[in-house]
C-alpha cells in the first residue's frame, strides 16, 4: 500500500469536488416581495397625489431607493388608468414570487432576468408587459450562496471514498532508471522494498513538491 499515491488520489478527489451551494432561502424571497410591494404602494401614493404637478410626481418616483425607473417608464406609470395599474401590480408580484421560488445564484442573475418576459401574462399589452419586467427585474436577488461548510463536508466525503492505492512491482521491474529524477512515490517504494534503509538521512528536498536525484549507487537498482 502506497501512502504517497493514496494521498495523491485523495487530494485529486478532493479537488474535483465543485463548491456546494446552500438551498434557496425562502426568507430572501419573502423580503424581496415585500420590497416590491412597498415600492408599488409608494408609486400608488404618488399617482393618487392630486396636489402634485406631473413634474413633481416624476421627481417623487425618481427618489425611489430600491427602484431606478426610466423617465419614460415613470411617465407611463403616471398615465395608466387605475384598473390597469392594479393589474400590473398584481402581475409584478406574481411574477417575482414565481422567479424567487427558483434557485438563484449571483452568477445566474443575468440569465434569470432575461427569462422574466416569458413569465408575464399575455393578456397585457407589450408596453405593459415591459413595465412588469422592469419592476420585477429590479427586485430579483440571489437566494443561494456558496457554503464553505457543505463544500468541506463534500470534499471530506470524496477523500474518504478513495481506497488505499496498492503499488505492485514485478520481478526485475525497474523502479528508478539511471539519471531519472526520483519522486516521493519512488522513494517510498525503495524504502518499503528494503533497497534503502528507512529513516536514512536524505536531503530535505525530497518530497511531493521537491525532487532530488538519487546517487549513482541506487539509480541502477532493480527489483
Amino acid at each position: 500500500v502506497s501512502e504517497v499515491r493514496t494521498e495523491e488520489a485523495r487530494a485529486a478527489a478532493e479537488r474535483a469536488v465543485p463548491p456546494v451551494y446552500s438551498p434557496p432561502d425562502p426568507s430572501i424571497a419573502r423580503a424581496q416581495i415585500e420590497h416590491l410591494r412597498a415600492a408599488l404602494d409608494y408609486i400608488s401614493l404618488v399617482r393618487a397625489d392630486e396636489f402634485a404637478a406631473p413634474e413633481q410626481k416624476q421627481a417623487d418616483l425618481a427618489a425611489l431607493s430600491d427602484l431606478a425607473l426610466k423617465p419614460e417608464t415613470s411617465a407611463q406609470i403616471l398615465n395608466l388608468p387605475a384598473a390597469r395599474w392594479d393589474a400590473i401590480q398584481q402581475e409584478a408580484l406574481r411574477v417575482l414570487e414565481q422567479v424567487m421560488r427558483n434557485t438563484i445564484r449571483e452568477s445566474d442573475l443575468p440569465t434569470i432576468r432575461r427569462g422574466v418576459p416569458s413569465l408575464v401574462s399575455l393578456a397585457l399589452t407589450e408596453d405593459q408587459a415591459n413595465l412588469v419586467v422592469e419592476l420585477v427585474s429590479a427586485f430579483i436577488a440571489p437566494n443561494s450562496f456558496n457554503s464553505q461548510e457543505l463544500t468541506d463536508a463534500a470534499r471530506q466525503a470524496a477523500r474518504d471514498a478513495v481506497q488505499p492505492v496498492v503499488q505492485s512491482y514485478k520481478s526485475e521491474e525497474m523502479i528508478v532508471a539511471g539519471g531519472q529524477i526520483i519522486n516521493a512515490a519512488q522513494l517510498e517504494a525503495l524504502e518499503k522494498l528494503g533497497l534503502i534503509e528507512s529513516g536514512q538521512r536524505w536531503p530535505d528536498y525530497v518530497g511531493m513538491s521537491a525532487l532530488v536525484i538519487l546517487t549513482t549507487a541506487f539509480l541502477g537498482m532493480y527489483f
